[in-house]
């Protein structure tokens, strides 16, 4: 089955021994991933240091080695360079991804959504969304 396929490259590539609660998330997600059903999401929350962008990041890992396109989006411009940093891999604000700047003529910037992006975002790929809290 795709499912243990999936959760098996994960545990292949991953650097350290994951703990139980580690290996429900991927286990869990390899499901996910494995379904047919194409309207659900898939919410992975924790506390920092657990795994959670470590696991994405394979993640994202081994969907490029089965051909599957991941988009990488994050709430905010930091968020995405970490997420960035974690996976090797571009990502982007949300905002960033949805709207384009038009210029005016007096050269204020203005933002309308791009439907041509917003089109896109329904073609069969897996968005990766992070949230992230930067506390400084």
């Amino acid at each position: 089955m795709i499912n243990t396929y999936i959760a098996g490259q994960i545990y292949a590539k991953i650097s350290f021994e994951t703990t139980f609660s580690q290996k429900k998330v991927i286990e869990k997600l390899s499901d996910y991933l494995s379904s047919p059903d194409f309207e659900r999401i898939f919410v992975l929350n924790g506390y920092a240091g657990t795994g959670k962008t470590t696991i994405l990041s394979v993640l994202v890992e081994v969907l490029e080695e089965m051909n599957i396109k991941s988009v990488l989006l994050a709430p905010t411009g930091r968020a995405a360079k970490v997420l960035a940093r974690y996976s090797g891999r571009e990502a982007q604000t949300i905002h960033k991804r949805i709207y384009r700047e038009r210029t005016t003529a007096d050269y204020e910037s203005r933002f309308s959504l791009n439907l041509n992006r917003v089109q896109r975002l329904r073609q069969a790929m897996l968005y990766i969304l992070l949230r992230l809290v930067v506390l400084s």
